[in-house]
């Protein structure tokens, strides 16, 4: 429903009129900078369209996920993993290979190469968050 709600207030933008209250409450909800110090902030905004949130501090521990990961490049690419498996990973949380016909399946991507989009990467995050947890992102 958010996602729809955002397409609905940027439609409104782009055509010229003016947003409504609830438009405008989700766009200023969606902007807000996360606390100080936080990394990849420029990203917020993606992320909690997927559901990370100040308040649990899912937010704050995926953009730090973003910053160790990526240094918060949505392009960054790894070719291989530090485990060895010799698959790419990619994005700002660095998706790995193995969960692109799960994230395919799901919808969320149409290629592996979608997750360079900090949106998609997000919204993948939140699906590998639901299924694996947070150590889905620990450090080997």
């Amino acid at each position: 429903m958010i996602r729809r709600l955002c397409l609905a207030a940027f439609a409104v933008i782009l055509s010229g009129c003016s947003l409504s209250s609830a438009q405008q409450a989700l766009l200023d909800f969606v902007n807000r900078p996360p606390a100080s110090g936080t990394p990849c902030r420029e990203w917020a905004g993606a992320f909690r369209l997927a559901h990370f949130r100040d308040e649990d501090g899912s937010l704050g521990r995926i953009l730090s996920i973003a910053h160790r990961e990526s240094r918060c490049d949505p392009a960054a690419f790894r070719p291989g993993r530090k485990n060895g498996d010799g698959l790419p990973d990619l994005g700002l949380v660095q998706i790995h290979f193995t969960w692109a016909p799960q994230l395919e399946a799901a919808g969320i991507i149409s290629r592996y190469e979608d997750l360079t989009n900090p949106g998609l990467n997000a919204r993948a995050a939140e699906f590998i968050l639901a299924h694996q947890g947070w150590a889905a992102w620990t450090p080997r």
